[in-house]
């Protein structure tokens, strides 16, 4: 997925400040402390003469390329600001109002939430109705196609799909160039929304994210609820990550934070997420709540503070996998308000921008490095990325494949520094470009193509005059099956996997992905090479619920090295499915 960054708009942070008083000891805490930083905002009316919803979505989802038109969320088509909307567009509930706030009211707060609310194409509203977030990997799943605007939309690969309907078997999938909106924007009202009452003394609901859609379903009563639930999570979460933030996402936060008073954590500082919804809070550090900080805090002796580009991954054989930029400087250093930029070397413009944050760790010599993912680098050249610092200034621009100068963003009318080395589509999975030699700044370090080290020192690097780094042994983590296979009706089948991993203990992820219209009936044993079982799933008659799409952790004993078996059974009649994927991750 390309992305343009906006021009001529000024993009704001948040206050100074503004996340101070987190708690990231435990996903629990951060929870709690963000709760309290975002509750209580202003209600905005959902229509009105005076300032309402509508008046504010026209901002917030302005087209960047012209201001009297909007863009909407799951067509990228642009209309005309109409001030109420019409028949090409309306308002989107992300979360479907129905499950847990239907009745609009001066205390239902939720119902004109504008961080979930989003411009849209009214016949794609109407598709989409009260469906969960899900991904369809049907052949009956109808697809919703997209318009080319600002540098996004129109391909093939960049479309809505969708089948079904209602909470139990209804499905949208959002286009690629979106998703991660979505995703926020429930992740802010999970977090938001956290039940009791809230500075005003209204009653809220507690919305929480699941995988269950038969709590999804529970949600819908017709009236307001004290609990409701939507999803699904764990698409979500990994929506999250393949659609990144970006300048639009965060000029829209702007602008709902101008009005509403109140803003989306998960758009200002995205690893909230891993730590909240995945209990993984290594990538949120004690700075992040001092709202930004100075940069290198850390330096020591005669180290330059001055971070840089030490690995990029942007090509390889087949699908592009892994792809990302690493930072490397002195301990200590704060990446948080920083950020990577990618640029098209076709015109010089902006196409995709990840914020960074984190601190840089002592590994070798007072020096760290940390990577960060950054998926659709462009193939071909000349492309480039931009390191900007937390105060919008370019601190590095490198290309690869040639080289070209920036029109726009913070690198603009800036020649770019060419890395002698590339990418091809003939480069070897788990390769990267990465800086070599001995020093403690960029310009002392060489380019090669080698294996990726990601969040290491590279191989044949040495900081500062260390002791280089001898080259790791690098092998697979991730493991996948996904050739689809029929479940037979009231019987059971099996599933190999073959994994070529020297680990012998810690934990591993298995991720399944069935398609079954009772999933009550499906039990799950995984058996190692070494013939441990591993139970992932008991049959339950009472789940009538549709389909198991779900992660599962084990832990490892033994030898990790060989066939592993996944056995599913159907334990009922009349029901029947497929298994579409299943996948081991050695933690």
């Amino acid at each position: 997925m390309l992305m343009s960054t906006l021009s001529g708009v000024s993009l704001a942070a948040a206050p100074q400040n503004y996340y101070q008083n987190i708690d990231n000891a435990n996903a629990t805490t951060l929870k709690q402390s963000l709760h309290i930083i975002i509750k209580g905002h202003t209600k905005i009316p959902y229509t009105s003469s005076n300032t309402d919803t509508w008046d504010v979505l026209e901002k917030a989802d302005e087209n960047p390329d012209n201001n009297s038109q909007v863009v909407d969320v799951y067509k990228n088509a642009v209309y005309t600001k109409v001030g109420g909307g019409n028949t090409s567009y309306n308002r989107e509930h992300s979360w479907p109002k129905s499950y847990g706030f239907p009745k609009d009211g001066s205390q239902n707060l939720a119902y004109t939430d504008l961080h979930h609310l989003f411009i849209s194409n009214s016949s794609y509203n109407s598709s989409r109705n009260n469906k969960p977030y899900a991904n369809c990997t049907s052949a009956s799943c109808s697809t919703k196609t997209t318009d080319i605007n600002n540098n996004r939309g129109g391909s093939s690969s960049e479309v809505n799909l969708t089948m079904g309907s209602g909470p139990l078997d209804g499905i949208w999938q959002t286009w690629p160039g979106r998703r991660g909106d979505v995703a926020r924007a429930l992740m802010y009202l999970a977090v938001r929304y956290e039940g009791g009452t809230n500075v005003n003394g209204f009653v809220e609901p507690d919305l929480i994210l699941t995988d269950d859609r038969s709590k999804i379903e529970a949600s819908k009563t017709g009236g307001n609820e004290s609990v409701a639930y939507m999803g699904l999570k764990a698409v979500l979460i990994q929506w999250h990550k393949d659609d990144p933030v970006d300048d639009f996402e965060r000029r829209r936060n702007d602008v709902i934070f101008e009005y509403q008073g109140n803003r989306n954590p998960f758009i200002d500082h995205p690893e909230f997420a891993a730590c909240i919804f995945e209990s993984d809070c290594s990538g949120v550090d004690a700075g992040t709540g001092t709202g930004g900080g100075e940069t290198g805090g850390g330096d020591t002796g005669s180290h330059d503070a001055t971070p840089w580009i030490n690995e990029l991954h942007y090509d390889n054989n087949g699908s592009d996998v892994n792809e990302g930029v690493e930072i490397a400087g002195a301990v200590g250093t704060d990446l948080s308000g920083w950020q990577l930029v990618a640029y098209n070397g076709n015109g010089g413009a902006a196409y995709k921008t990840i914020s960074l944050s984190g601190t840089l760790a002592d590994q070798q010599s007072g020096f760290g490095t940390k990577f960060f993912a950054m998926s659709g680098l462009q193939n071909g050249g000349p492309d480039g990325i931009a390191l900007v610092d937390n105060s919008g200034k370019l601190v590095q621009f490198l290309s690869y494949e040639g080289t070209f100068t920036a029109t726009d963003g913070a690198a603009q009318g800036q020649s770019s520094t060419a890395i002698p080395v590339s990418e091809t589509s003939s480069t070897a999975v788990g390769h990267a470009l990465q800086l070599t030699g001995s020093g403690s700044k960029y310009s002392d370090f060489t380019w090669q193509v080698t294996a990726s080290t990601y969040n290491q020192v590279n191989a044949g690097q040495s900081f500062n005059g260390g002791t280089p780094v001898t080259d790791p042994v690098v092998e697979d983590t991730f493991f996948e099956m996904n050739s689809v296979s029929a479940i037979p009706d009231n019987s059971a089948m099996a599933s190999t996997l073959d994994v070529d991993n020297s680990t012998t203990s810690g934990t591993a992820t298995v991720n399944v992905n069935i398609s079954h219209t009772y999933r009550g009936d499906i039990s799950l044993v995984l058996t190692s090479p070494t013939g441990a079982q591993y139970q992932l799933k008991n049959y339950n008659g009472s789940d009538s619920a549709d389909n198991v799409v779900e992660s599962y952790m084990v832990n490892l004993s033994g030898s990790v090295k060989g066939t592993w078996q996944l056995r599913v059974q159907d334990h009922y009649n009349q029901d029947v499915g497929t298994l579409n994927a299943w996948s081991i991750k050695i933690n």
